[in-house]
């Protein structure tokens, strides 16, 4: 996840590791001469609550998943969890008829998240996918493992980004955060 923030800012990293010394991790971003909006500061973030909707939130890091479950039980959705793709696919079979969307961790153990989705469209309900990755988004949209017209999301999520895209798919509607 490091490495894909570092690259989505157009950031390099440099490892120097030499035996019985350690490793030391070195960090460029770039400089950026910006001008400060001064009412960026006084934006409000637009959250949109839920309506009790059920999502299955898939990550293979237990953080992501504690945090993402209380942000979402936060914004009123029910939720159950998977710790990686083949959990999740167990959790859908189980689950499918109350799952009213699913957010997949793209890049996870055993099964990948859009491997993951796959499997559940065979169980002929189609329900909403987000896939969230830590990864580069670029790299992501162009992978040729994502469905064509793919929703996904940047981690880590920003919680109106994250309550909006939720509603909008849940009305039926595609997005991209």
């Amino acid at each position: 996840m490091a490495y894909g923030a570092i690259q989505n800012h157009h950031g390099v990293i440099e490892v120097e590791s030499s035996e019985g010394a350690g490793t030391t991790f070195k960090i460029y971003l770039p400089l950026v001469m910006e001008k400060r909006r001064p009412d960026a500061a006084m934006e409000q973030f637009h959250v949109v609550k839920g309506k009790g909707e059920t999502v299955l939130l898939v990550d293979d890091e237990k953080n992501v998943r504690e945090i993402g479950k209380a942000v979402l039980e936060s914004l009123n959705y029910r939720v159950l969890t998977a710790c990686d793709g083949e959990d999740a696919v167990d959790a859908y079979r189980k689950h499918s008829d109350m799952i009213d969307l699913v957010i997949l961790d793209l890049v996870m153990p055993k099964l990948g998240g859009a491997e993951a989705a796959l499997k559940m469209r065979e169980t002929g309900r189609d329900v909403p996918v987000i896939f969230a990755t830590g990864y580069d988004r670029e790299d992501a949209l162009t992978s040729s493992t994502l469905p064509e017209h793919a929703t996904l999301l940047s981690k880590p999520y920003k919680v109106d980004e994250l309550s909006q895209l939720i509603r909008s798919m849940l009305n039926g509607g595609a997005g991209e955060a």
